[in-house]
C-alpha cells in the first residue's frame, strides 16, 4: 500500500500523516472473494446506512477555519527570525511526532500547539495537528484545523484527505465537503479551485476510495439516487435507482482494484458494498443449486453454525420455509436472511425478523415466501437464499452464508 494512505478506523477514512510513517491496514480476512460460497466481512449488521450531515452545519465551520487562518497571519515573523528559530522549531516538531507515534495523541496535540504558537504556517505542525485531534475523536476541531491548511497549501494531497477525514468524522458527505473547501478559500479572498479537481493521477484512487465509501454509507442504503432520475417516488423507481447505483459503485471498485490490485483496504471495501448488495436486495448469489433428494439437508455446517433445512409446505398462498438454526460459539449470534431469495428460479416477497440465538442453543426458522408473480401455488421444486449471521455481542457481520435446495431430478 502507498505509504501515503493511512487507514483511520473513524468511518473508514483515509489519512496523509506528515513525517510520520506507521499505516493500519485492513484485515485481509475482510476481502473475501466473491466465488466462495461465505463471504467474511468486517461490518456492522444490519446495514442501515447513515443520513449524512445538513451541509448548514458546514457554514460554522468554515468561518472558525476563516478566523484561524487569520489570527495566524496577524502572528507572522519576518523571514529573519523564522530563519533564527526554524532549528528550535523542528526539535519540538520532531518530539511532537515521538508523541503520536507512542498513541500519546493528546501530548503531541499540546506540542504541535506549541510548535504552531512560534511558527505559525509550520506545514507539517498543521497537518498533524488535524490527526491528533481525529485521534482523540475532536472531530470539528479536526475539520476547523484540517479546513484552515488549505490556505497553506490548497492543492496538497495531505490536506485534501485530512479534510475529507475529519469531515466524515463529522459525518458530512464529501460532497458537501468539497463545497466548504471552497467556502474556505472564498472567505479567504482566495479563488476557488474545484475541490476534486487535480486528483485524478497519482493520488486520484485514494480519494475515490473514501467517496466510494461514503456513497455506500449514505446515497445507496437510502435508496435516493434519486427519484428525480425515475420520474417518480414510487418503491419501484426507488429499487431501480438504488440498483443502478449498486452496479455503479460495483463497476468503480472494481476498476480501482484493478488500479490498486495489491491493496487490501480496496478488497475489503468491495467485499463490504458485496453484503450490503445482498441485504438490500441489489445482488443475487452466484449460487447453482444441487439437487438434493432427501429433507432434512444440512446447507450449512461452519465452525459458527449449523443451518438445516427441515421442511418445506404451502399454507394461506404462502411457501413456508423451515430451518433449524444451531450456534456453535461462545457469543450470542443474529440470523437473519439476505435481500435475494428465489423460488424455482424467480424472485420472491420475503417475511422474516433476525432471530437471536443464545451460546450452544438450538431453534427453529420458518421463512414465509410470496411469488412476485403469483405463482405460489405451485410446487416448490428449488431455491435459493442468503442467511447473515451476526454477533450481538459486537454487532457485527461475521459471515454470509448461500443455501439451496432442489427436488430430485
Amino acid at each position: 500500500m502507498n505509504a501515503k494512505k493511512c487507514a483511520l478506523a473513524i468511518a473508514g477514512a483515509l489519512l496523509t500523516i506528515y513525517g510520520l510513517t506507521a499505516c493500519s491496514h485492513a484485515d485481509d480476512a475482510a476481502s473475501a472473494p466473491k466465488e466462495l460460497a461465505v463471504y467474511t466481512v468486517d461490518v456492522r449488521q444490519p446495514f442501515e446506512g447513515r443520513e449524512p450531515r445538513d451541509a448548514a452545519e458546514l457554514d460554522v465551520l468554515v468561518a472558525d477555519a476563516v478566523a484561524l487562518v487569520e489570527q495566524r497571519q496577524a502572528q507572522m515573523t519576518d523571514d529573519a527570525e523564522e530563519a533564527e528559530l526554524s532549528a528550535k522549531v523542528n526539535e519540538k516538531f520532531n518530539k511532537a511526532n515521538e508523541a503520536y507515534r507512542a498513541g500519546e495523541y493528546a501530548k503531541a496535540q499540546k506540542r504541535y500547539e506549541k510548535v504552531l504558537e512560534t511558527y505559525p504556517l509550520h506545514y507539517g505542525a498543521n497537518i498533524n495537528l488535524t490527526l491528533a485531534l481525529l485521534q482523540q475523536e475532536k472531530s470539528e476541531e479536526a475539520l476547523v484545523q484540517a479546513l484552515s491548511c488549505i490556505e497553506l497549501a490548497p492543492g496538497e494531497d495531505g490536506v485534501f484527505l485530512n479534510i475529507q477525514a475529519a469531515g466524515v468524522a463529522c459525518g458530512f458527505s464529501t460532497d458537501d465537503l468539497e463545497v466548504a473547501m471552497d467556502n474556505t478559500l472564498d472567505g479567504l479572498g482566495r479563488a476557488s479551485y474545484g475541490a476534486g479537481e487535480g486528483y485524478d493521477e497519482e493520488f486520484g484512487p485514494y480519494y475515490l476510495y473514501n467517496k466510494l465509501w461514503d456513497h455506500i454509507e449514505t446515497d445507496l442504503a437510502a435508496g435516493e439516487i434519486s427519484d428525480a432520475e425515475e420520474g417518480e417516488g414510487s418503491a419501484a423507481s426507488a429499487a431501480t435507482a438504488g440498483s443502478r447505483a449498486y452496479d455503479s459503485l460495483d463497476s468503480k471498485l472494481t476498476n480501482l482494484e484493478a488500479e490498486l490490485p495489491d491493496d487490501t483496504d480496496v478488497s475489503a471495501l468491495h467485499a463490504y458494498l458485496y453484503v450490503v448488495g445482498l441485504q438490500l436486495g441489489y445482488e443475487a448469489d452466484p449460487l447453482l443449486i444441487e439437487p438434493v433428494h432427501t429433507m432434512p439437508y444440512v446447507a450449512v455446517d461452519s465452525e459458527l453454525c449449523t443451518i438445516e433445512i427441515e421442511k418445506i409446505t404451502q399454507s394461506g398462498g404462502h411457501w413456508m420455509l423451515r430451518f433449524s438454526l444451531a450456534n456453535k460459539t461462545d457469543d450470542k449470534l443474529g440470523v437473519g436472511h439476505g435481500g435475494v431469495w428465489q423460488v424455482n428460479g424467480a424472485d420472491v416477497n420475503m417475511h422474516l425478523g433476525q432471530v437471536a440465538i443464545e451460546p450452544g442453543e438450538t431453534c427453529d426458522l420458518t421463512l414465509e415466501l410470496t411469488a412476485r408473480d403469483g405463482s405460489q401455488d405451485q410446487e416448490v421444486s428449488s431455491f435459493t437464499g442468503t442467511f447473515v449471521v451476526s454477533s450481538r455481542t459486537s454487532n457485527s457481520v461475521l459471515a454470509v452464508y448461500p443455501v439451496s435446495w432442489s427436488a430430485a431430478e
